[in-house]
């Protein structure tokens, strides 16, 4: 059996989206960061990207994004942003989603087995699939 579920989202905030949406293409005052990443939160997954330890993984870094301009890589992974532990995607879009445009963040990654602190600054997310 399955029940059914709604949600209710206030009408002058789909209004405000729509007008960002039909205006600009994308919704203005999001922060981003510029990846794409891969949550291993399985022994499969583990296995076939070739890692030893469960994580949130840069997969891609965007040309011109804020961490391409802070010095991430493919590869690396997150350990915390500004003192919150990132363990999964969930961890990591609601501590970016507590920024704002411009904000500064400290990034603690893994890279190579070496633990590395890195800074971005926060761009705005113009990109709407995002």
């Amino acid at each position: 059996d399955i029940e059914g579920l709604g949600f209710a989202i206030p009408v002058n905030d789909v209004k405000e989206v729509v007008v960002q949406l039909i205006e600009k293409g994308y919704v203005a005052g999001r922060p981003a960061l510029g990846v794409s990443v891969i949550d291993i939160n399985s022994i499969q997954l583990a296995m076939q990207y070739g890692v030893s330890q469960y994580g949130v993984y840069i997969a891609e870094v965007l040309e011109g994004s804020a961490a391409e301009k802070a010095g991430l890589q493919s590869g690396d992974m997150f350990i915390a942003m500004n003192d919150i532990i990132i363990e999964s995607y969930e961890d990591l879009s609601n501590a970016l989603s507590a920024q704002a445009v411009g904000d500064t963040v400290i990034f603690q990654i893994k890279r190579n087995g070496r633990m590395i602190q890195v800074e971005a600054t926060l761009q705005e997310n113009t990109n709407p699939k995002q």
